[in-house]
């Protein structure tokens, strides 16, 4: 299975020959190309990733005339791809002219100034007029101006750890989040190109699947880097922070943080892919959402985890199924303590409580998208309170954190009738 085969789209992304397919359009791009844009596509990799990625949101390669939305989207790919993959390409030039370059971005970015100093500067003011020519932006201006200040915040971030701290780079969280502000800019942009209008009356639901599929893609980042062996610091992190529970009280070790990671994944994409049905079908936010993802973690080598992820949900499974794989985690050890006891009634009295919901939710037939939300809340909140329990004793057994571990496996199969 690929990562386009769990989207339902009809092809991968694949750089090279979406570049390869399209070589008069690059050659149309390098000639306008001036300054930082020229600096930026001298680099043989970051010029075919951005074709690539431009033609593949714009419809996976039927694009090849050079018209204001390729353009454009083409700027935004062009500075979002070099944040991620080349930064240092930004902080060429003296001290003096980088200070009053980064310290007036915001402003910039926000279209509040028509004073522009450097070469990031100038080409931040470029893009931004480039996209705000488009069909859909009105639409999607504060949409876009809120990712891109997201996406600078970390590199004016960066910018000040090198100057102030001897060159030192931002560690991963920062990392993190400035590729999932890229993720955002390529959604809204690509929307903005396309006139999307979804925002006008789906505006909710625009919103949460863009929050999704940034963590999406931070979590089979951190998921890659255990499958590969690699320490990630973050990932625990990422679980505390879920939980609002210090690291030192869930002790989890390699394979159970493994576990956890894959666990939130699976539940955060079965999410995402169940809310882009609850946007409007006649417009192009849904599947520009499918193919960003599937292109970011293409190009971030994490397509793996999504895939392991998504096939670890097999089915909808009954209450008393899901119940007899819980007791049998519990009685593993021949016996079942106390705690356990507790947190198996608490699961059951959830269990049902959910298909009281799902039962409410479905007299009409179909779910609508406030309905789904208040089961996806609900399955949020089975395993929140799994954890109070838990911790009604301020610690956290070996037995509880089976339990609590196999739940967080079964949430994400809670999608239909019990």
């Amino acid at each position: 299975m690929h990562v386009a085969d769990i989207f339902e789209l009809p092809n991968d992304f694949d750089p090279e020959p979406l570049h390869a397919s399209a070589r008069h359009l690059t050659t149309e791009l390098r000639r306008e190309a001036e300054g930082l844009a020229a600096r930026l596509l001298s680099r043989s990799a970051l010029e075919t990733h951005t074709v690539a990625l431009t033609l593949y949101l714009l419809g996976g390669g039927t694009r090849r005339r050079l018209d204001a939305p390729t353009r454009a989207l083409h700027r935004v790919a062009l500075l979002g791809l070099a944040i991620e993959l080349h930064r240092d390409a930004l902080f060429e030039g003296s001290e003096d002219t980088l200070d009053l370059d980064f310290a007036a971005l915001p402003a910039i970015a926000r279209g509040e100034s028509s004073e522009v100093r450097g070469p990031l500067g100038e080409y931040v003011a470029q893009m931004r007029a480039l996209v705000a020519g488009l069909p859909g932006w009105t639409d999607g201006e504060a949409s876009f101006t809120a990712a891109l200040l997201g996406l600078l915040d970390g590199v004016v971030q960066e910018y000040r750890m090198r100057t102030r701290a001897h060159d030192k780079p931002l560690g991963s969280t920062w990392n993190g989040a400035i590729c999932g502000s890229a993720l955002e800019l390529f959604i809204e942009t690509a929307n903005i190109a396309l006139g999307d209008q979804t925002r006008r009356t789906h505006d909710r639901g625009a919103n949460l699947v863009s929050r999704l599929s940034t963590g999406i893609v931070g979590l089979a980042a951190d998921q890659s880097h255990f499958e590969r062996g690699q320490d990630n610091p973050q990932a625990m992190e990422r679980i505390s922070q879920r939980f609002a529970i210090p690291a030192h009280v869930i002790r989890l070790d390699t394979t159970e943080l493994r576990r956890a990671l894959r666990a939130t994944l699976s539940l955060e994409l079965h999410d995402l892919i169940e809310a882009t049905r609850y946007l409007p079908s006649d417009q192009p936010r849904g599947e520009v959402v499918r193919r960003a993802v599937t292109a970011t973690v293409e190009r971030q080598n994490t397509a793996a985890a999504l895939v392991t992820a998504f096939e670890a949900v097999q089915g909808s499974p009954s209450r008393a199924e899901v119940m007899g794989q819980m007791r049998r985690v519990a009685g593993s050890d021949r016996s079942i303590t106390a705690e356990q006891r507790e947190l198996l009634r608490g699961m059951d009295a959830h269990l049902f409580g959910f298909q009281v919901l799902l039962d409410h939710a479905e007299r009409d037939t179909v779910l609508d998208f406030d309905e789904f939300q208040q089961l996806r809340a609900q399955r949020q909140q089975i395993l929140d309170d799994l954890f109070r329990i838990a911790l009604a004793d301020d610690k956290i057994t070996y037995e509880e954190r089976k339990l609590l571990l196999k739940a967080m496996e079964l949430l994400p199969t809670l999608r239909g009738a019990l």
